[in-house]
């Protein structure tokens, strides 16, 4: 900092100041000038544009001058060497990892020998010219001060021709300028006796071009400006150059500065990845150029610093000193490096075009990971403060990260989420599943890498990497970062279940949006690989199961369970039945099915459900009360077959089968009173993680088309999905498959989204509503889609009802499907609507005479255990016992609001003391299952 005050790099800071506007010019123009309401502002803005190679020759004239004023060697020539390359491989490398299209062996190279690139052969031309410094050194001397000024103005004559003949070669142009500004550099004359006119056609020939420029149309106006502006570039740096310019031996090169600026100013991946993101992301908004001009400002601080570091590091070795600051583009190289490994390990078993196909073009969400990771990269260095360790642990970490991330997709089709750390305790097992010998190889690995990390920090790069001020601010600003993008995605994945728009107005929030980011917290696998696996595995960090209930101990829930255990002895006196697991008990989640007559103004030309509506008059049925609109389909299952509800968990978990069931054992599940249990799903296991979570949940087969064990897999015309009538005879086949009784899962699949027009061979139903064209569309194609249901359910249970063995059927729909948009449900009238928007239809069935339940009219699907229960006259456990209260006193309750027998949406305050203290219990009793010490489960037989 001292150095800094006391120079003061006025030359650097205005050069690099004038390469950035080049820059931001050049990205506007490839925006289009025409956003401009002045012509001449937008030519202006071209001119500018063009300026870059005066910049760059203006810069090698100094950086020249100062270097044949040095003691040359070999040394000199790698640290020279040294400083391109650390300005380059970072670039390809940061390049790669955000634009995945760059990923190639071309640009590999091109980064070690940067000459390859046609934008970077001045660069060879200058490396070229330092080569020949030993050999000038001792040349200049011999020649006079007037050959001197002729060489020096033969260069500069010789350019200024070659430039007005090269008008439509700009680049070879800029080729001859470098070799004139090197040639111009070594002379000795300072042209004491012209500075004043120097300086004044300088300034004279730069209004002239700027002004020929933005007011004249003739034809090579850019190129001229282009071409002829360093000469007069030139002209006014030995117009302005004093005598005492050079500083002394041992100093260091001083504007060493200037390399590694002019080399990132000009780098054409970094100029390409800039433009297509300012093209593809630039608001011209007021708030659009603030942010413009904010960023610009953080670019400029970031590359002064950085080149900062370069030149300390090239003068403290040359000095034969050593500096922390040349470890910089070495933390760049391996952070950008780690985290492209661990972006690949998602498509490791897919392979590069899988990755190119996914995530092309997707550059703001490549970096916005990217950034996660340097964060992350931050805590770690921060913490230890020291390079080799640091860097050393952080890269062996991300390396075991990403093969863990590997090994999981392999097993399990998902990444690797934060909730997975917990399994650390089960490292050995786990270990035990892969290949043992490549574990104690990696191991050995990582203890040869820790060891030689510790002998080289005490070797080279000795210093720390921050002072103490810096350090803790870095820390706590990389913490509180990496914080908000935590509750940010925390919030898009509630959001997403809760069918909500995102809030923007949170900076981070907007950023994640901006770049496409979608949450679908029920299939991380597809989130990781679309979005990347960084902002998925943040959108995890912050999962919470409940609150914990005041007074929660196992003495307060010892009370609750023998309360509910009278209460079920008292029941049980009632009921006769004890042979739940000899009957046949079928759950039938019918995706996407409700009634859309009564959604407000929707009218339909005919009844698209008659048998539907028949069935419900005869058995046990109502309205659902669901979670979910337009999805949310394993929270609804979920909550069926556990009886346990998600208007108890917090917000954040907002898929229990992802986040809740693989961490959580011995949850209450109605297959736990069956011998039998089997599911059927005519999609694919993997979805919402099904096949994992039905395994731990006791059911012996799983059917899906990707398990190849459906039998029926008809479609309806062009549908992409399983008919209902092949998942019905698939569960027709199921039933006769046992003797015994058994229970059965079915979730179909026929009602899914999309609803396109033309889907169906028929469209027998026409819709009139105050909703959207397209939601009337849709809602035709999707009633004809019901009707086939309605259908296929009568003649399933025209078959059950044939049978001898005692079959219950509970069919209800998931959710309603997300098309209903317009006037009735939008703007003013959307609270008023709200519950119709979460009402399904159900109804419990059995082919033999049953009880009749009470308090059916809504409930929510956690009731359906219960329901049955009683509808069978079977006796109850303490859970069931408690779960028959919440049904008689609050049986629908879901987003946080409780519906009454009415469909109409009441404040928890509205509802009895009685229904509050049942409802308490039930939450200390989900409380102890799924988050607590599971005192409850110790009783015997408090489930079954």
């Amino acid at each position: 900092m001292n150095n800094f005050i006391k120079r003061f790099y006025i030359k650097e800071l205005l050069i690099s100041g004038g390469l950035l506007l080049t820059v931001l010019c050049k990205l506007i123009v490839a925006k289009g000038v025409g956003m401009f309401s002045h012509v001449e502002l937008g030519r202006l803005v071209e001119t500018f544009s063009v300026l870059t190679p005066a910049l760059i020759v203006i810069a090698l004239y100094y950086l020249m001058n100062e270097l044949v004023n040095r003691s040359w060697n070999t040394k000199s020539y790698i640290l020279i060497y040294l400083a391109i390359i650390s300005v380059t491989i970072p670039i390809a490398l940061i390049s790669m990892a955000i634009d995945i299209r760059t990923i190639n062996l071309a640009n590999g190279i091109k980064s070690i020998f940067p000459f390859a690139f046609r934008n970077y052969l001045y660069v060879g031309v200058f490396f070229l010219g330092i080569l020949t410094i030993p050999f000038l050194k001792k040349l200049i001397p011999a020649t006079n001060g007037k050959m001197q000024f002729r060489v020096s103005t033969l260069s500069l004559a010789i350019g200024l021709i070659s430039g007005v003949l090269l008008l439509n070669r700009p680049s070879i142009s800029f080729l001859v300028w470098t070799i004139v500004a090197c040639v111009s550099s070594l002379s000795l004359v300072k042209y004491d006796n012209q500075k004043r006119v120097l300086g004044i056609i300088a300034v004279i020939g730069f209004i002239s071009l700027i002004t020929i420029d933005t007011f004249s149309t003739i034809r090579f106006r850019i190129s001229l400006t282009n071409n002829i502006m360093p000469f007069f570039a030139l002209l006014f740096v030995k117009s302005t150059q004093r005598d005492d310019e050079n500083i002394k031996k041992g100093a260091g090169i001083q504007g060493m500065i200037l390399l590694p600026i002019i080399l990132i100013f000009s780098n054409p991946l970094l100029l390409e990845l800039c433009r297509n993101f300012f093209v593809g992301y630039f608001q011209t908004t007021t708030f659009g150029w603030l942010l413009f001009i904010g960023i610009s400002a953080v670019i400029f601080v970031f590359v002064f610093s950085y080149s900062l570091s370069i030149e300390r590091f090239v003068n403290s070795n040359t000095d034969g000193k050593q500096s922390v600051a040349g470890t910089v583009p070495l933390i760049i190289s391996s952070v950008t490096l780690m985290y492209m490994l661990y972006n690949y390990s998602e498509f490791q078993a897919l392979g590069f075009d899988a990755m190119i196909k996914q995530q092309n073009g997707r550059i703001y969400l490549a970096f916005l990971n990217l950034l996660i990771v340097v964060l992350w990269y931050l805590v770690v260095s921060t913490i230890i403060n020291r390079f080799w360790i640091s860097t050393t642990l952080f890269s062996v970490v991300m390396i075991g990260f990403s093969f863990a991330n590997v090994q999981k997709i392999q097993y399990r089709n998902e990444p690797i989420i934060y909730p997975d750390l917990a399994m650390v305790k089960s490292l050995p097992e786990i270990i035990k599943m892969v290949n043992v010998q490549l574990i104690i190889g990696m191991l050995v690995g990582v203890v040869v890498l820790l060891i030689v990390a510790v002998i080289l920090q005490r070797k080279i790069f000795k210093g720390k990497l921050f002072r103490i001020v810096p350090r803790i601010m870095t820390l706590l600003l990389s913490c509180l970062l990496l914080w908000q993008f935590s509750v940010v995605e925390n919030q898009m994945n509630l959001n997403a279940w809760l069918n909500k728009k995102n809030d923007t107005s949170n900076p981070i929030s907007n950023m994640i949006v901006t770049a496409g980011y979608t949450a679908h917290p029920e299939n991380l696998g597809h989130n990781a690989q679309a979005y990347g696996p960084a902002l998925v595995f943040t959108s995890t960090q912050i999962i919470k199961t409940m609150d914990k209930p005041a007074g929660y101990s196992q003495k307060i829930v010892d009370k609750v369970v023998s309360k509910y255990q009278k209460k079920a002895n008292r029941l049980n006196k009632t009921r006769t039945n004890n042979d739940l697991s000899k009957q046949t008990v079928i759950y039938i989640l019918s995706e996407s099915y409700a009634d859309p007559r009564r959604v407000p103004s929707v009218k339909l030309s005919s009844d698209p459900i008659p048998n539907m509506e028949q069935i419900k008059k005869q058995n046990t049925s109502g309205l659902m009360y669901s979670s979910g609109y337009g999805g949310g389909t394993a929270n609804i299952e979920f909550e069926a077959l556990t009886s346990l509800s998600m208007n108890n968990f917090d917000p954040s978990l907002v898929t229990p089968y992802v986040f809740l069931v693989p961490r959580v054992n011995n949850l209450p599940v109605i297959t736990d009173l069956f011998s039998n249990k089997n599911a059927i799903h005519p999609y694919q296991s993997t979805t919402y993680d099904r096949g994992k979570v039905f395994k731990k949940f006791g059911f012996q087969s799983f059917h899906t088309l990707d398990n190849n064990n459906i039998e029926y897999k008809d479609k309806l015309g062009k549908s992409a999905y399983v008919d209902d009538q092949s998942a019905f005879d698939q569960t027709i086949k199921q039933i006769n498959s046992v003797k015994g009784g058994q229970f059965i899962q079915l979730s179909t699949m026929q009602n899914h989204m999309p609803y396109n027009k033309g889907t169906y061979d028929a469209n027998d139903f026409t819709v009139k509503a105050n909703l959207d064209n397209s939601s009337i569309n849709q809602i035709e194609s999707y009633t004809q889609g019901i009707h086939y249901t309605d259908t296929s359910i009568k003649q399933f249970l025209s078959k059950v009802d044939k049978m001898k063995k005692h079959v219950t059927v509970v069919f209800y729909g998931d959710h309603l499907p997300g098309i209903y948009s317009g006037n009735a449900v939008n703007g003013k009238n959307a609270n008023a609507v709200e519950g119709k928007l979460h009402q399904t239809d159900y109804f419990i069935h059995s082919n033999f005479p049953t009880r009749k339940v009470t308090n059916t009219k809504v409930v929510s699907p956690n009731m359906f255990t219960p329901m049955v229960l009683e509808k069978l006259n079977e006796k109850v456990s303490p859970y069931y016992a408690l779960l028959t209260d919440v049904q008689k006193e609050v049986p629908a309750a879901e987003l946080n609001k409780f519906m009454n027998k009415n469909g109409q949406l009441i404040d928890q305050k509205q509802l009895s003391n009685q229904s509050k203290r049942t409802l308490k219990d039930y939450k200390l009793i989900q409380y102890d299952i799924t988050a607590g010490k599971q005192y409850s489960l110790k009783t015997k037989n408090f489930v079954k």
